[in-house]
């Protein structure tokens, strides 16, 4: 008796019937949706190398960047946005180690998307003091305040 091609595996079956958050045609193709994370931040890389930006080159585009001073709160905010951005840095280098990279693929992706998202929640809450509730204003308040104001360097400040 052959197996049920729509129970065959999980991604099988979720595309068949859907999970509690998504109905079957929002389940992400994982042939499209992997590899094109994975060639985003490939492009990244390949972008900062070929236009020869490093640290010095960042020190240069934020030399007029100066710190202020803020309440505790917003401080503390800040803080709490950027130590989550060290162990999202942490948990990507400890995934260096594993010998199959494929293994911990999704793992590495979730911890670099989470480390550019509290990066850039860390930075609306040292410029205005706000803090948005869901990732989609994030990326929106971020895109406000700092590429549209020229405040963030190539290729960092573009988006689609």
């Amino acid at each position: 008796m052959a197996a049920d091609p729509k129970t065959a595996s999980l991604y099988s079956r979720m595309q068949s019937y859907g999970t509690l958050t998504e109905a079957p045609r929002d389940v992400p193709d994982a042939r499209f949706a992997l590899p094109a994370t994975v060639h985003w931040m490939r492009a990244l890389a390949i972008l900062t190398v070929d236009q020869e930006l490093d640290f010095a080159a960042g020190r240069k585009f934020y030399a007029n960047v100066h710190a202020r001073r803020m309440p505790d709160r917003q401080l503390n905010t800040v803080c709490e946005q950027l130590l989550f951005v060290l162990n999202q840095i942490a948990a990507l280098q400890a995934l260096t180690a594993t010998t199959n990279k494929a293994d911990v693929a999704r793992t590495a992706i979730v911890a670099w998307y989470y480390g550019v998202y509290s990066a850039a929640s860390a930075m609306t809450a040292a410029m205005d003091a706000s803090f948005q509730d869901n990732h989609a204003e994030t990326a929106r308040k971020w895109q406000e305040r700092f590429p549209a104001n020229n405040l963030a360097m190539h290729p960092f400040a573009d988006c689609l």
